[in-house]
């Protein structure tokens, strides 16, 4: 029995180094290489429709709506350009007729998104058109700044609020017969409520 254990051990190959692993493939890296990067989200358009109270001339509040449209190039700025639409008419125990004048508020700027809130600034010009002894036709230039909250609805249509404000860099005089009839200052506040349109991501 010693002799048989003896030769199965000198018969046994010598222990070597073992044997190297696999190398690993290399297709997990070329799939990693081969994927595309990721797209950044398209530029998005809205618009929005709205109307609400405005003041500023001196025959009280008037009914204000607006048309607006804007593109968006990132989820959180969005550039536009709203039209307003305000009609007024001012008079004198003096005056006969009285003057009616036509408001044109047109206002461009870029806004902020902070979830659902948005504030925006920019530039605006009052134009407006008199209807008096004269038509009077004019425009004063400003600046205009604005809050909005939106309130995510039914897919790409949304209710949203807005509340403003517009500064002009002169006051407004509409006279008949040397008559002051009507009156702007210098600041306009307004209110809008309505819906807004978005195309593209959100």
């Amino acid at each position: 029995m010693v002799a048989i254990v003896l030769i199965d051990l000198a018969a046994a190959p010598p222990a070597g180094p073992p044997p190297p692993l696999p190398a690993a493939s290399p297709a997990p890296l070329l799939a990693l290489a081969a994927a595309p990067a990721a797209r950044p989200a398209p530029s998005r358009w809205s618009f929005r429709l709205a109307a609400g109270p405005a003041w500023g001339f001196s025959d009280g509040v008037a009914l204000q709506p607006m048309a607006g449209a804007g593109w968006s190039p990132s989820p959180r700025i969005r550039l536009g350009i709203d039209l307003g639409f305000a009609h007024h008419v001012g008079s004198t125990p003096k005056i006969l007729s009285p003057a009616v004048v036509d408001a044109l508020p047109l206002r461009a700027g870029a806004g902020l998104s902070l979830g659902a809130a948005r504030l925006e600034a920019g530039a605006a010009l009052g134009g407006y058109r008199a209807h008096a002894a004269n038509d009077q036709l004019g425009l004063r230039a400003g600046a205009f700044i604005s809050a909005g909250w939106t309130f995510r609805g039914w897919s790409s249509l949304h209710p949203y609020l807005a509340a403003g404000l517009d500064a002009y860099a002169r006051k407004l005089e509409v006279r008949v017969d040397e008559q002051v009839a009507l009156t702007a200052g210098t600041l306009a506040p307004w209110l809008a409520a309505g819906l807004a349109w978005s195309r593209g991501a959100p």
